[in-house]
């Protein structure tokens, strides 16, 4: 058979491809579209938002110090036995500074703290030998006749000191980044999860043991506390919600189809032809999806999921076909007698998808496939299936097998339209219907892409909470630098380190982390060593003189300082000392070609005055919130202009067939629909976004199918409502119940088709033929 050879061809197509069936993603992330910068760019964003999404941060707090630290301790060697980190960063291993100063120490002469830099060299000598007085005057500030000879300036102290740590207001305390505040000593634990860890079969259990080994800890420290956050934390949320929003809109779909058909046709058969057509419409639509696009997202099921009520149409009206025709049921003249209408309603709908297909928003793509191969295969099941099921030898008993309050219920409707339309009342709808429609005026937009995402309130107060303990309120806003060499990308982040100092003086930014505080570059570090060049000739001898340090030791400390020249702190280098474990994410590494850095930031009051740094070489303002925001913004407009393009391409195809008078018919409800559920959003004070306009596009593609299964019906046109009737209750049933949905994207998705569809119902009648309204 045709029907299975296509399915199993694409099933054999899917493993081929090495795709497993079940592919699952929850990756918000990739239901956005890449950056609108170059490929590199965009995989270098890409590598540092990979490492921020399997950050997660714990702030253990504890009144006593004693026990605070007992109780990181404990957790650190809990997270280190889960065995779904990579790497968890706790106590620092004893001699780990020793270590990062050792290995530093031999480019101390190219290095200088930020607060010696833009000093002449003679304001830079003064105040060299000042700090080391001040030193030696300080009861732990005693020098060692060694470091008088190797670093008399005592360069590498104040180099090390003055670094803005990673972690804001916590500070070394015996291997621990401790803070203190409100009575409490708060220590910072953090963990990179393996990326294992974030596939879909094991995110849940991940988090899971994460919040185990949480509550293991407070149990067994009295009066501790465990703050957590991170974006896995996010992640598993969303992908919980939408997994019960897929069961709930999944299972109260199919009970309802079930109900109702038990209901209107009260046989077996009809069921397990519906299923089949659902089943195999869902199959299909999710096979197709991953030949595409490698893995099937979370939020495209909860959609795909009320493909339910969509695909059901073309069943129903064979169905209703089949019970109408009774005794003289022939299954290919019912066929033949249906085969327009759900054609016309299929090409409608998959137009109605298109406009999803042509953004760059992987998501809907991906919606946009899932639900047109759905739809496409539901109606191959009823031509190629159905007919082979519902053979001329039917048990049907006629009409009285179809309920006798649906048939009532129907005529009912039927019989007010016709006297409507026969009382040529066609001006006064249009007028009412305009009327209704001016709350749209007070439609308000918000295209804020955390729509996408439903916020736990627990999740957001954690991450407030351990931002203020810890001062690090890191933005999701960051610059991206590039250089075509090293050296060329090191000297573009100091520049921008410089502005940014200014910005931050200003008291527009809080702060910010950049890779040339641990590592200057090349030119930096040889001026740095020309200064002190002069500072060694003309302002040293005289301190050392004072010291009574003896001429051999001059003489041996010039000769480290000769030494030295030449001989410059590389990125190769750099990349091997112990200090990356706090600095590396800084360093984004080479793509095709150029060498990337992020430069991050803390406390943005404005954007302004960063957005302008753009202009400086090779950086570039990453803003992935607010770039995809404007982005959602852009594409409402475009998506607004397309569905008045697929209303106008709709009318032309339909005038072919009907002629205008006939088209506008068919075209007015759906029309008209969309109009009064834009304006029960403004009456009620909703603002729009993208997926309102892509629920009206939906809005669209169905209600067309309602009014041009109406135009064909003919004299048989109260069957017709009756699978009209029955197709809007599915689709109520489904898309209704996204508007449940937590995500308010996903909810004001389903409200706007839920309000329109019942719209479209009511005015299809609008669309058939009667003598009168030819």
């Amino acid at each position: 058979m045709l029907w299975g050879a296509i399915l199993l061809f694409t099933l054999i197509t899917v493993f081929a491809q090495h795709k497993p069936v079940v592919r699952l993603s929850s990756d918000l992330m990739s239901l956005l579209p890449a950056t609108e910068q170059d490929h590199a760019a965009a995989e270098a964003s890409a590598a540092f938002a990979n490492t921020f999404s399997r950050w997660v941060g714990f702030v253990v707090s504890s009144p006593d110090r004693g026990q605070a630290r007992a109780a990181a301790e404990f957790l650190e060697e809990k997270l280190n036995g889960s065995g779904y980190f990579q790497s968890i960063m706790g106590k620092t291993k004893k001699g780990t500074w020793a270590a990062i100063g050792a290995d530093y120490f031999p480019w101390r002469f190219g290095l200088l703290a930020d607060q010696y830099r833009g000093l002449s060299d003679e304001a830079l000598g003064q105040q060299l030998i000042s700090d080391a007085y001040r030193r030696l005057a300080s009861p732990v500030g005693m020098m060692s006749s060694q470091q008088l000879v190797f670093d008399p300036l005592s360069l590498m102290p104040s180099f090390f000191l003055a670094l803005s740590h990673p972690t804001g207001n916590l500070k070394q305390d015996d291997g621990m980044m401790t803070g203190f505040s409100e009575g409490q000593y708060h220590i910072l634990v953090s963990g990179l999860l393996k990326p294992s860890s974030l596939a879909l079969s094991q995110l849940g259990s991940a988090v899971e043991s994460i919040q185990q080994v949480s509550t293991a800890v407070t149990d067994t420290h009295t009066d501790t506390s465990v703050l957590t956050s991170g974006m896995p934390f996010y992640m598993n949320a969303g992908a919980t919600s939408a997994r019960q929003e897929v069961s709930t809109i999944g299972l109260g779909s199919i009970l309802g189809i079930v109900f109702l058909l038990l209901l209107v046709f009260r046989s077996v058969k009809p069921l397990v032809l519906c299923l089949v057509s659902i089943g195999t419409g869902v199959a299909f639509g999710y096979l197709v999806t991953t030949l595409l696009f490698g893995s099937v997202h979370l939020v495209t099921l909860v959609f795909g999921a009320s493909l339910i009520g969509v695909s059901i149409d073309y069943t129903f009206h064979y169905l209703v076909e089949w019970r109408a025709q009774g005794q003289q049921w022939k299954p290919l003249q019912g066929l033949k007698h249906i085969m327009p209408g759900i054609t016309l309603g299929l090409v409608t709908s998959v137009i109605g998808y298109v406009p999803m297909v042509a953004t760059p928003f992987p998501g809907l793509q991906q919606i946009a496939v899932f639900s047109s191969a759905g739809l496409i295969w539901a109606w191959l099941t009823v031509v190629l299936v159905y007919p082979f099921f519902l053979p001329a030898a039917s048990t049907a008993r006629g009409n009285t097998t179809i309920s006798p309050w649906l048939l009532s219920g129907t005529g009912f409707v039927l019989s007010f339209w016709e006297r409507v339309l026969a009382a040529r009342k066609t001006p006064w709808l249009l007028l009412l219907v305009l009327a209704l429609s001016s709350g749209s005026v007070l439609l308000t937009t918000n295209d804020d892409i955390r729509q996408l995402q439903s916020r736990p309130a627990q999740l957001v107060a954690n991450d407030e909470a351990m931002g203020n303990i810890t001062g690090n309120l890191t933005e999701n806003r960051f610059f991206l630098v590039r250089g075509d060499t090293e050296e060329q990308l090191l000297q573009r982040v100091e520049s921008l380190s410089r502005s940014l100092q200014t910005i931050q003086e200003s008291g527009v930014l809080a702060g910010f982390q950049s890779i040339t505080s641990v590592l200057p570059s090349l030119t930096t570090q040889q001026q740095n060593y020309r200064q002190l060049m002069y500072v060694y000739k003309h302002t040293l001898p005289s301190f050392w003189e004072q010291l009574g340090v003896p001429a051999a030791q001059q003489r041996e400390s010039q000769k480290q300082f000769d030494e030295v020249n030449g001989h410059w702190l590389t990125p190769e280098v750099w990349k091997k000392n112990p200090i990356t474990q706090f600095y590396g994410h800084l360093w984004l590494g080479q793509h095709e070609g150029q060498y990337f850095s992020a430069v991050l930031l803390s406390g943005v009051k404005g954007a302004e005055m960063l957005l302008s740094l753009e202009s400086l070489p090779g950086v570039s303002f990453v803003d992935k919130t607010g770039d995809t925001s404007e982005l959602f913004g852009r594409y409402r407009e475009l998506m607004s202009a397309l569905l008045a393009l697929a209303y106008a391409v709709i009318t032309l195809l339909l005038m072919r067939r009907y002629g205008a008078a006939g088209a506008l018919r068919v075209v007015f409800p759906p029309l008209s629909a969309g109009l009064l559920t834009l304006s029960l959003l403004g009456i009620a004070g909703q603002s729009i976004n993208l997926f309102h306009i892509l629920a009206l596009i939906m809005v669209l593609g169905i209600g067309i199918d309602y009014t041009v299964f109406f135009r064909e019906a003919g004299a048989n046109r109260q069957y017709t409502f009756v699978a009209i009737t029955l197709s809007a209750l599915t689709t109520l049933l489904s898309f209704g119940l996204l508007s449940l949905s937590e995500t308010a994207a996903i909810h004001g998705f389903g409200v706007t088709v839920l309000t329109g569809i019942c719209f479209s119902y009511l005015l299809s009648p609008f669309a058939m033929k009667t003598e009168e309204a030819q």
